[in-house]
């Protein structure tokens, strides 16, 4: 067997014990078959080593799990003629994710002489609200080891970061089995987690299936790299979040046209902003166990759930683990839950995300590749250490929960002022606003520059381009990238602090000559609930903290 350590080639004798994988690279004009590993002395794990991978192939050793493979490299001819889209595979979805590219790439704004200069970005669903709380927290916990300085102690991940998931996920997501840490695995982002999973699920030219409308992240993480068909259903908004949303999975199944090899469920979904019942879950489950399909359920909004004046007793957050799978008739060994930092922890910059699967093949096969996309030291220790913090993290919640309502309300309150229909969420950073009414008004067209025979996805882009224009240059998410049923709705995000929120609504309404909104006096003073923690209690090791503190319109018109 031969280890392949840049350009070195070591031999050895060792046998490979659950390795799956042979993994093939083009070291310039060399080729090598590499199936090496190095078996650490504390986690007995493979780690295959590769040096400048251009394409890779993997072959199944096993009956019961796909042969894989994928070329992501454009051609010579493609580079020469600035073809950028050469070898993603973008097919139909290229547009949702030049969205989801031009979205993300957006500067934060910053603030000069009391104004605000650059873009400001309700698009892409981040959370500011909790910012000070988090920045003032791990500045008083946040602490290295020496292992911190090495590759570390595991290929699956931080283990002390992957216990302290564990037991969150034991005590806040109820699991009908307890969670273990060997079942975890940790990445460094849950879209690079995604698109590993996605490679080890799905073959090339085939399909996921999954609800419409979703976030158009998926197509990035899926489509643009490993040519996976993310085929979209339809179900009508009157049907989301019932059993009856099973039958037009069943149909776009039929319809996809390739072979379907796994559901993806986002539970809370984006960009709804709802919660899954458990008879949904159930539907879920059973039918993925009916057309033998992998089920992958993102839950990353998991802990962003609130009540508001819109939904005063929503849906409460179920998660698949929480499911008695046996009593189903389904094998937990198709069932994967996917968590991450960004949204409930507010923290999208550190990029940390993590897989749940008793499936040992699967886990086996992600371990081979997991090298490239490994949660750094200091991101896997500032979530350990809010993590394992029991008060800590109860606290943080709390806060957070707080904040979202807070928000949600102010943001809803200018909606309804302005008249503007939106469906009422419950979960998440953000709710769809459906700009249709205003969007069919002919005289729009003389301020949006379309005409008055323009369809109505004309007039969403020409929306979105006239508000990120100066003087306005707030950005917004069409519906259309998320796949949403009819043009004409925008996904807004309302957890950003409330300084920058009430300029950027300023903004929009001096380019649509709309009048303007202020809050009443009686509600004008809002609540900074990070400013009011008290920090010397936010440990375990101190007494607790308590930080707790129907729709104007027709959204289908």
């Amino acid at each position: 067997m031969l280890v392949h350590f840049g350009f070195a080639i070591v031999s050895t004798k060792r046998t490979v014990r659950n390795s799956h994988c042979v993994i093939v690279a083009f070291v310039g004009a060399c080729e090598y078959t590499s199936a090496s590993v190095v078996t650490s002395v504390s986690t007995r794990e493979i780690l295959v080593c590769v040096d400048h991978i251009g394409e890779l192939k993997w072959t199944s050793q096993r009956a019961d799990f796909p042969r894989l493979g994928f070329d992501t490299r454009p051609t010579a001819q493609s580079l020469v003629d600035g073809d950028t889209r050469a070898g993603l595979g973008l097919g139909g979805r290229s547009s949702s994710l030049r969205v989801e590219a031009r979205s993300m790439r957006i500067p934060p704004p910053r603030l000069c002489k009391d104004r605000i200069v650059g873009l400001i970005n309700l698009a892409v669903a981040e959370n500011s609200l909790m910012t000070g709380y988090l920045m003032n927290y791990f500045k008083d916990h946040f602490s290295l080891r020496p292992l911190d300085f090495t590759y570390g102690d595991s290929l699956a991940g931080n283990l002390r970061l992957r216990t302290s998931l564990a037991q969150l996920f034991n005590g806040y997501f109820k699991p009908f089995k307890p969670v273990s840490a060997d079942e975890l695995m940790a990445g460094g982002g849950l879209l690079p987690i995604i698109g590993q999973l996605g490679r080890a699920l799905v073959d090339p030219g085939n399909a996921i299936l999954i609800a419409r409308p979703y976030y158009h992240g998926f197509d990035m993480a899926l489509g643009a790299l490993d040519n996976i068909k993310v085929q979209g259903a339809h179900v009508p908004l009157h049907e989301a979040f019932t059993t009856k949303e099973l039958d037009h999975l069943e149909l776009a199944l039929h319809e996809a046209g390739t072979k379907v090899q796994a559901v993806f469920l986002v539970n809370p979904q984006n960009p709804y902003g709802r919660c899954y019942p458990k008879e949904v879950l159930e539907a879920y489950c059973r039918f993925c166990e009916q057309h033998d399909l992998h089920l992958v359920s993102d839950e990353i909004y998991a802990l962003s759930t609130f009540c508001s004046r819109d939904v005063p007793t929503p849906q409460p957050f179920i998660s698949i683990l929480s499911l008695d799978l046996d009593s189903l008739g389904v094998k937990e060994s198709r069932v994967h839950m996917l968590y991450g930092m960004s949204k409930d922890f507010d923290a999208n910059g550190f990029r940390a995300g993590v897989l749940h699967t008793r499936n040992r093949t699967l886990y086996q096969s992600l371990l081979a590749t997991s090298i490239f996309s490994i949660v750094s030291s200091p991101t896997a220790e500032l979530w350990n250490s809010l993590l394992s913090d029991e008060r800590g993290l109860e606290a943080y919640i709390e806060a957070n929960r707080a904040a979202l309502v807070e928000a949600y309300e102010h943001i809803t309150e200018w909606l309804r002022f302005h008249d503007i229909p939106y469906i009422p969420s419950s979960a998440g950073h953000f709710l769809m606003v459906n700009f249709r009414p205003l969007l069919s008004q002919d005289s729009m067209g003389r301020v949006l520059g379309y005409e008055n025979d323009a369809g109505m996805a004309a007039r969403e882009t020409a929306l979105l381009s006239y508000l990120s224009r100066p003087p306005c240059r707030v950005v917004l998410a069409p519906g259309s990238g998320m796949h949403m049923f009819e043009p004409g709705w925008f996904r807004l995000t309302f957890s950003i602090s409330r300084g920058v929120m009430d300029i950027a609504l300023g903004k929009i309404e001096r380019a649509l000559g709309w009048k303007r909104w202020s809050k009443p006096s009686s509600q004008a003073d809002t609540v900074d609930v990070a400013s009011q923690v008290d920090w010397s209690k936010l440990s375990s090791r101190a007494d607790t903290v308590d930080t707790a503190s129907g729709v104007k319109g027709n959204p289908l018109n």
